[in-house]
Parts: structure tokens; sequence; C-alpha cells
């Protein structure tokens, strides 16, 4: 997924919401990427775990899709 075709999808608390997404998103032939946000991925390294969020981002033309398949998740 190239930087200009990614659309911001959702912001999930853990690590495990973020899986969770993923894992959903990939069922449905949707590809995903996340990113942490601030220093997350370094406070999740040293602590396990992160109080700033994860962004997941999928392809722009997917969007519209992703939103309703993350819409049906309870988290």
């Amino acid at each position: 997924m190239s930087q200009s075709d990614k659309a911001f999808l959702i912001t999930v608390n853990t690590e495990l919401d973020a899986v969770i997404v993923q894992d959903i998103l990939k069922q449905n032939s949707i590809p995903s990427l996340k990113r942490h946000k601030g220093m997350g991925e370094y406070l999740t390294i040293v602590t396990g775990m992160s109080s700033l969020g994860i962004d997941i981002f999928v392809p722009a033309s997917l969007l519209e899709s992703a939103k309703e398949i993350v819409e049906a998740i309870p988290l």
C-alpha cells in the first residue's frame, strides 16, 4: 500500500484490538497497515502497552467497505 493510496480507518486502544481488526479485514481481502501514535510503539516495547492508540489504515479505494466491516466489530 503506497503512502498516497492509504486512508485512515480507525484508532484502536490496544494491540489486541489492532490484531482483531486487521485479521477481520484480511479475511475480507482488505489489506491494512497499523501505525502507533507518537511514541506508542516504543512504549509497547518497553512497558508492554501504550495508551496512545493505534491507527489502522486501508487502501483508499476500499475505505467504505472497510468501514462497514469495522462497524460490526464489538471493540
